[in-house]
């Protein structure tokens, strides 16, 4: 493995996938991981670029066994513009098949290697990891399982790696998830947990961090929009008070965000999903999603 940093964008989602309702379940920290400008010819560790290694939580009550696969997408689930991996050797994971207690969590690293050719050269690939619980013993089983999408860009052009700082992802947001339910259409109201709070931002590094928030369209992004509802008909009507915050070293801050949906028939008795993006970085970014589960009025 060559340690090298370069000249890429990160975008890490980091949201937790709903625990299971019996006794326990199961988590990954990789919901969607996007890279660009990739070069053919390299190896590429996710833990020496973005200091994102793979986790896998065992929230059940026992010991289990997870088996770790490297999965190309199905064809009607890739993300717009992109391609599945030619092949899934391009991706390694330490280890296939692992034993977690309970309550702990296994982390490894996720190691991508593309082959020197010119074929590969400005395209999109998308490959699934997927961490399933192994049945032991007779009888019939539940099966739990989670997925994660990983998403990388190669380069047009073959050029030498830059050394670049590797991005600080290590920023929290707290909760991941508000729902704002009937909501009246065309009032600005300010987007606030159930219990009346803002979400915060916490900086937990040594170092002074900048931030920028986006408003985005679920549709734009492999995230599941949640069962029942829709995606946001616009990302403009999430709105901040400051698109750009500045966090000192251990400190937080407030996300003051607000949500103003036109008064029009087709928006009433309706439930979106808007994404909200927090990425820190420039040339070498990263980002952690929150979404915001609205319902509407009827009248």
């Amino acid at each position: 493995m060559k340690k090298i940093t370069i000249f890429v964008s990160f975008v890490f989602i980091l949201l937790f996938f709903p625990e299971f309702s019996c006794a326990g379940g199961l988590k990954m920290n990789y919901a969607e991981v996007l890279i660009q400008n990739l070069q053919i010819g390299s190896d590429y560790s996710m833990v020496e670029m973005g200091n994102l290694p793979l986790e896998i939580t065992n929230k059940y009550y026992k010991d289990i066994y997870i088996q770790l696969e490297v999965l190309k997408p199905n064809i009607k689930k890739l993300k717009k513009d992109f391609e599945p991996i030619p092949d899934t050797g391009w991706i390694n994971i330490n280890k296939n098949i692992v034993k977690i207690l309970p309550k702990e969590t296994y982390k490894t690293d996720v190691k991508i290697s593309i082959p020197d050719n010119v074929e590969f050269l400005g395209k999109k690939y998308h490959v699934l990891i997927r961490s399933t619980v192994k049945p032991q013993g007779k009888g019939i089983s539940l099966v739990l399982a989670v997925q994660g999408n990983l998403l990388f860009s190669v380069a047009p052009v073959k050029k030498s790696v830059s050394k670049q700082p590797c991005v600080d992802i290590g920023f929290l947001i707290n909760p991941l998830r508000i729902e704002l339910d009937n909501i009246q259409l065309g009032k600005k109201i300010e987007i606030l947990t159930s219990d009346g709070k803002k979400a915060i931002l916490k900086n937990p590094s040594n170092k002074k961090m900048k931030f920028k928030l986006y408003s985005l369209d679920p549709k734009d992004t492999v995230m599941k929009i949640e069962s029942g509802y829709e995606a946001c008909p616009s990302p403009d009507y999430l709105t901040f008070k400051r698109e750009e915050i500045s966090i000192g070293k251990g400190r937080e801050k407030p996300i003051e965000m607000f949500l103003e949906i036109p008064d029009k028939p087709e928006y009433k008795g309706k439930r979106f999903q808007f994404l909200v993006s927090v990425s820190t970085g420039t040339a070498t970014s990263g980002s952690r999603y929150l979404r915001v589960l609205v319902s509407t009025a009827k009248e």
